[in-house]
């Protein structure tokens, strides 16, 4: 019966947390935006088509051009929307040799901001015109989420900015600061639990490293470059990732068998040391291999606790575990390649995990701290019948 509870339990959160994403999903499709024309091929320098994300890693900055025709059949200015386009030096875009707009890099060694929505107004005749991008990049360029469209209704244009910017980059900085506080919050209940809860230590671990992967949505233009800056991104969410997982298993049984607990340290010390991996290619591949083994943890961790959890607190991991799939799941999946993802599902998922582990983790300190007072208590009323006591023997020996 608890396992059938517990099923349930899981697979209701994650089928709403599931459904809730494709929801936020569908306030970015494009159908509800009404472009008047969606640009999803763009040809390139070399004769060649993009559609989407160019993945090519090259030693120094170079530029490339992409151009389409449209054709248009009123006199209006048209608003030219680019969603979450990567160009790492920046680029220029030009309608009919006419510079109309231009997202400037000065310091483009150092571009560590998330690529966000731009929109170019322009003033078109009916007729066909050339439009191009002249951009320069390092790492890849490209559409990253959805395809460049063009509207003539300004409203729907920057209202798909505004919803956009919002779920590519205001949720990591709603991330940060909840991740920030409550693991500081735990790593403080660690001590002021005589550090005998080692879970809530590795919570508040986890949650801060985490954060880290939100600095590139939330602080701009750091001073390190951009393979680095990923190298940092991806080995924090990786490690704060399982040592998430590892808290959680850690709060069911207490301690983890020592071969166990040595297997995740060793896993902690070679996405550390990844770092010292020169190619980015290369990098690529040991953290895809990484996120395979951090998956397989959550799937471990997740019948752990479908089969073992019992209490309130316990069953609030649960259901952040069931959060967490979205993350896991569906955030590795589409590291991996296997699906196209519009909108990022671990901010959300993480989010929602960390907020729920934070209520079991209150629920469980509630618990400790009741039961120390009533030991507290305890011990005073014990005290004072041994002093009552105390008291009525000398009595007798001075009536005697």
């Amino acid at each position: 019966m608890r396992v059938v509870k517990n099923v349930l339990i899981f697979l209701v959160l994650f089928l709403i947390i599931v459904g809730a994403y494709f929801g936020f999903v569908a306030t970015l499709s494009m159908d509800r935006y009404q472009p008047t024309t969606v640009i999803d091929k763009w040809h390139a320098t070399g004769a060649k088509e993009v559609s989407g994300f160019v993945e090519d890693y090259r030693s120094d900055f170079t530029k490339v051009s992409l151009w389409t025709t449209i054709s248009v059949d009123k006199a209006d200015v048209y608003y030219l929307v680019i969603p979450n386009f990567v160009a790492g030096g920046g680029y220029r875009v030009v309608v009919d040799d006419n510079l109309v707009g231009q997202i400037e890099k000065s310091k483009a060694a150092y571009v560590n901001s998330a690529p966000v929505t731009e929109i170019f107004p322009m003033k078109l005749i009916p007729g066909t015109h050339r439009i191009e991008i002249d951009l320069s990049y390092k790492y890849g360029y490209g559409f990253t989420t959805q395809p460049a469209f063009i509207t003539d209704d300004s409203w729907n244009a920057y209202e798909y900015k505004y919803v956009n910017n919002f779920w590519h980059q205001g949720i990591f900085i709603a991330d940060g600061a909840v991740m920030v506080m409550v693991g500081l919050l735990f790593i403080m209940l660690y001590f002021l639990t005589g550090r005998e809860r080692k879970s809530y230590l590795l919570f508040g671990l986890a949650f801060i490293i985490v954060y880290v992967t939100t600095l590139r949505e939330s602080v701009f233009y750091l001073p390190i470059d951009y393979f680095t800056m990923k190298k940092i991104r991806d080995v924090a969410m990786v490690v704060g990732a399982t040592m998430f997982l590892q808290a959680m298993l850690m709060f069911i049984r207490g301690d983890l068998k020592p071969w166990f607990e040595k297997l995740l340290y060793v896993f902690y010390g070679l996405v550390v040391l990844s770092f010292l991996i020169p190619n980015y290619a290369g990098f690529q591949t040991f953290i895809k291999i990484m996120d395979i083994f951090m998956l397989l943890l959550y799937f471990y961790t997740s019948g752990y606790y479908i089969m073992l959890a019992e209490g309130v607190a316990e069953r609030f991991i649960l259901g952040g575990l069931a959060f967490m799939g979205l993350s896991y799941i569906f955030g590795i999946l589409g590291a991996l390649g296997v699906i196209h993802l519009i909108l990022n599902p671990v901010a959300i998922g993480m989010l929602l995990a960390v907020v729920v582990s934070a209520i079991a983790l209150l629920i469980d300190f509630s618990n400790v701290y009741r039961k120390a007072h009533e030991a507290t208590q305890e011990a005073l009323q014990s005290k004072k019948r041994c002093f009552v006591a105390l008291n009525r023997q000398l009595w007798l020996l001075i009536v005697l």
